[in-house]
């Protein structure tokens, strides 16, 4: 685990600056079904899409709030990052995406009965981000109806 201490003098005034919301404590539910009859998926904020679609915005302040849909059937060769913080060290990732994208330990548990399915789709959006009212209000409610669309009963969050 990196210590502020590890830091440069810059991204230690960033992270030590940074406008994290106060959320309340989320609700915790038991699952309706036993993990092997679970449809999941997976959704990151690695910046994480395909290579053929636009990349995130690098801005910072532009907080790009926008998501991208991973098609369960990519390959992580035709998975792109565009998340551009420097306060993010991206060096495990470039050695294995399953770092942030572990579709393949999913995949495996599907295929050993210990998960009961992989959504259709799974979604990224650019972490790090300072504004993120547009992304309460509108995408991340966006995503869920899309996950209650193809019946998706858990979803794995990765954050980065």
């Amino acid at each position: 685990m990196a210590r502020l201490s590890d830091m440069d003098s810059s991204s230690r005034r960033f992270v030590e600056r940074y406008p994290f919301p106060d959320l309340e404590t989320p609700a915790l539910h038991r699952l309706p079904k036993p993990l092997k009859e679970c449809r999941i998926a997976l959704v990151t904020t690695a910046g994480l899409h395909l290579r053929e679609d636009k990349p995130f915005s690098g801005a910072f302040l532009a907080s790009d709030c926008s998501f991208r849909q991973l098609p369960a059937s990519a390959r992580l060769s035709d998975i792109a990052i565009s998340h551009t913080s420097k306060e993010f060290d991206q060096s495990g990732i470039m050695d294995d995406l399953n770092a942030v994208y572990p579709i393949d330990r999913l995949t495996e548990l599907v295929k050993e009965g210990k998960l009961g399915s992989l959504a259709s789709f799974h979604y990224s959006f650019m972490g790090s981000l300072p504004r993120v009212g547009e992304l309460r209000k509108k995408t991340a409610p966006e995503v869920a109806a899309l996950l209650r669309s193809d019946s998706v009963d858990l979803a794995l969050l990765t954050p980065v």
